[in-house]
């Protein structure tokens, strides 16, 4: 398997594009089938959705990489066993494209959010627009911006992990994947894997399109098995419990395009997730390595965002 360089392509730059990005992603985001999504969402842990990106938008953000004004920080992978490969955090403020994608696409992710926390019984409540969560989490320290964009050659991959860099998470994530299949690369996939209680793990390996998107967990979601952490009744029901995913920190083949961006939850970047900057003598960024949360019964447990790697074959 083979990788090929990405060039940008299109007719406009960077500065024709501006406020008329925040209206053509809201259009293709509200136009998505949030119904399907949501469904694929509690049943699976991921959905994929699109295009959203068009291939000339694709190819301005690729062509973002090399402009280092637009970056607050980058991080070597192979330096922090993360994998091969490099990524770099926009600095704010954030190109137009990015923070389209990020205000319009927060409002129905938080609903469906919402909806796992009750299912799970939880206290914690998101709130319905971007500003108001951002404006919770510079009032608990995270004031840096998380939207990131991912670059592999080939052979490139990107170990299994979760990214979790402060107090508050906001459960869901999305990337956008830039490169073309089969033309910029081959080989690859976005891998999620899932470890279920008393039950071997389970590995997801999905294909994706140039401008298309994944959303998927970042911890924990609701999920209803019939198992429980203590016998039941032979007259009860199925019980509800917990399924969560287990960072399993080795490298894999299964790896993803040359490009991608992920439009995660936003400004949860910590004190204690240093920047990483290749050559400087500061820690890594946070991920983790969390143990399986215990089952419960008569109600679903938050299932964690199933691990995931990004990356390019060779």
């Amino acid at each position: 398997m083979t990788a090929r360089k990405v060039t940008a392509r299109g007719g406009f730059t960077v500065g024709d594009y501006g406020m008329g990005a925040a209206g053509a992603i809201a259009e293709r985001l509200s136009a998505l089938p949030w119904k399907a999504i949501e469904e694929s969402l509690w049943r699976f842990g991921y959905a994929k959705a699109g295009p959203i990106l068009t291939p000339e938008e694709c190819a301005t953000l690729i062509a973002m990489y090399g402009d280092d004004g637009r970056f607050r920080s980058r991080v070597d992978m192979a330096r922090y066993k993360f994998g091969e490969g490099d990524y770099k955090y926009f600095a704010a403020p954030l190109p137009p494209l990015v923070q389209a994608l990020r205000i319009h696409a927060y409002p129905p992710l938080a609903a469906i959010a919402n909806r796992w926390e009750a299912a799970l019984g939880s206290a914690t409540g998101h709130p319905p627009d971007l500003a108001a969560l951002l404006a919770l989490c510079r009032r608990r320290g995270q004031d840096k911006p998380t939207p990131l964009l991912l670059h592999y050659e080939a052979g490139g991959y990107n170990c299994l992990h979760q990214d979790l860099y402060g107090d508050v998470v906001f459960p869901l994530q999305l990337t956008c994947f830039l490169s073309r299949r089969d033309v910029d690369y081959t080989g690859g996939e976005f891998l999620l894997v899932e470890q279920r209680p008393r039950a071997q793990s389970r590995g997801e390996a999905i294909t994706t399109e140039q401008g298309e998107v994944v959303i998927f967990t970042t911890r924990h979601r609701p999920a209803e098995r019939a198992w429980s952490a203590a016998p039941l009744p032979a007259s009860a029901g199925p019980a509800l419990g917990a399924i969560t995913s287990e960072a399993l920190g080795a490298s894999i083949a299964a790896l993803l395009p040359e490009h991608a961006i992920v439009a995660d939850e936003p400004e949860t970047s910590s004190a204690a997730a240093a920047e990483a900057v290749a050559g400087a003598r500061v820690p890594p960024p946070e991920r983790e390595n969390a143990a399986p949360t215990s089952t419960r019964r008569r109600r679903p447990q938050a299932i964690r965002r199933p691990d995931f790697t990004r990356g390019h074959c060779s």
